[in-house]
């Protein structure tokens, strides 16, 4: 495994029966990887009265946190173990990454989402953000775009998700009579 941001010099020995051996050496110098912004859950379904909860925690560094494809982990035993492509097993402390800046960003078919009084729709700085769709500037549109950036440094990386706003077909209230269905 190389390190990111590390330079390494690589000495390569060739040859063979009846041929010159030869040497030479080769720099590599590795760079830093880019960021992996994720939303959990991805796009979905809301009525505009239920609560909505964005999770970008699981959005990582993977010079600091691994980063595990599919085509590396085969059989997951647990959550943090698995049976990685030589058969070994392996486990994992969850990567706790705590250097990633988060930013939130809403958009409607207006542009930036607003709120009733018209001010602009406003997130914490956090990977798990609380959002009161039912604040917003009136009429609702049919769908929202939220879209998270994660930076570290000079490096940055976004990913979106939309949000179809779906009313549900009749709210009950207290002065409605008891169904018998």
């Amino acid at each position: 495994v190389l390190l990111p941001s590390t330079a390494y010099t690589i000495l390569l020995r060739a040859g063979g029966v009846g041929s010159i051996p030869g040497n030479g050496l080769m720099e590599i110098e590795t760079g830093l990887s880019s960021l992996v912004a994720r939303i959990t859950g991805g796009d979905l379904r809301l009525d505009p009265a239920a609560p909505l909860t964005l999770d970008g925690s699981s959005s990582l560094d993977p010079d600091i946190c691994r980063l595990e494809t599919e085509s590396a982990l085969l059989f997951a035993s647990s959550d943090d173990c698995f049976l990685d492509a030589t058969g070994d097993t392996a486990c994992t402390e969850p990567c706790l990454e705590t250097t990633l800046q988060y930013a939130w960003q809403c958009w409607d078919g207006r542009g930036k989402c607003r709120t009733a009084d018209f001010a602009l729709l406003s997130s914490p700085a956090a990977g798990v953000v609380s959002v009161d769709v039912a604040s917003l500037a009136t009429p609702l549109p049919d769908s929202l775009r939220f879209e998270l950036t994660v930076t570290k440094g000079q490096r940055f990386q976004s990913t979106s998700i939309n949000v179809e706003l779906v009313e549900s077909r009749r709210r009950i209230s207290a002065s409605d009579p008891p169904s018998l269905d």
